[in-house]
């Protein structure tokens, strides 16, 4: 069961007896792993991985692996080769580092993000973007499940069963709107995949999360 194996993140193997690896170790590790948007991710792409990471484009831009550095209080820290960091709680990008444009949610609603028990909820959250600066912003978000679909991941491995949820978004000061897409793993409630705009300047981020566990 999930509940009784360990992610294994590029800074931290198995549980408390550990072994630690610099962050020069980790960045050589991310540095082999900058791919084309059309690789297919396989079962012999994915065992030769040996920690938890998550593909992200940006826009049409191509693809990018990015390792999973460390976890803290929920939240996943991602890294990339050029220091561009990502920090998601249940799957929703809350801050970026060394972006061109970059964001920082700081508070939110009950739950921490959680889209099974939120659906239909009314959500607000405070959030600061970057370049160009807008402090202490209010974002109102509602949450919609859509349906369930059979995502394929693994491309030689069967799909994977999740739920799909819309969820609409408004910063109403600057009359900027958004709809983002996520797909809950059924079974471990993990995301799986999703689309998301989180600033104004920025295309759509896509992400698909893999995580590694160690029993």
């Amino acid at each position: 069961m999930i509940k009784t194996r360990t992610l294994i993140i590029g800074a931290l193997l198995a549980n408390s007896c550990s072994s630690f690896y610099s962050f020069e170790e980790i960045t050589d590790f991310v540095r082999t792993n900058y791919i084309n948007e059309d690789l297919v991710i396989d079962s012999e792409y994915f065992d030769s991985k040996k920690y938890s990471f998550m593909k992200l484009s940006i826009g049409s831009s191509r693809s990018v692996v990015m390792s999973l550095e460390s976890i803290n209080s929920g939240i996943f820290k991602w890294i990339s080769e050029d220091n561009v960091a990502v920090y998601t709680r249940n799957g929703r990008i809350i801050k970026t580092e060394g972006l061109e444009h970059n964001i920082d949610i700081f508070s939110e609603s009950r739950n921490d993000f959680d889209l099974v028990n939120n659906d239909s909820t009314l959500n607000k959250y405070s959030l600061n973007l970057y370049n160009p600066d807008y402090l202490s912003a209010q974002i109102i978000e509602t949450i919609e499940y859509v349906d369930e679909i059979d995502l394929l991941k693994i491309a030689d491995q069967p799909r994977v069963k999740t739920k799909k949820y819309r969820v609409y978004g408004s910063l109403p000061n600057i009359k900027w709107d958004y709809k983002n897409l996520f797909y809950v793993n059924s079974d471990s409630g993990f995301i799986e995949k999703s689309h998301q705009f989180i600033h104004p300047k920025l295309p759509i981020i896509n992400l698909e999360y893999y995580l590694i566990f160690k029993d």
